[in-house]
């Protein structure tokens, strides 16, 4: 979180000397925001269908009886 927000004020920082407006930094944070939680959204929901795939084993497995 801390280096989200260090480059998030780095980012700002660089478009106030780029003489870029408020109104186009707020909407370039809004777009980032967005990103963040669709990437954390859909990165936690692939993890979690990882974690819950049944493994495959190599081994064979012996005859009923």
């Amino acid at each position: 979180a801390a280096a989200g927000a260090l480059s998030l004020e780095a980012l700002f920082t660089l478009l106030n000397l780029l003489g870029v407006s408020g109104a186009l930094e707020s909407a370039v944070q809004g777009l980032i925001i967005i990103a963040a939680v669709a990437y954390a959204s859909l990165g936690g929901g692939l993890r979690q269908r990882l974690r819950s795939r049944p493994q495959q084993r190599d081994t064979v497995q012996p005859a009923p009886s």
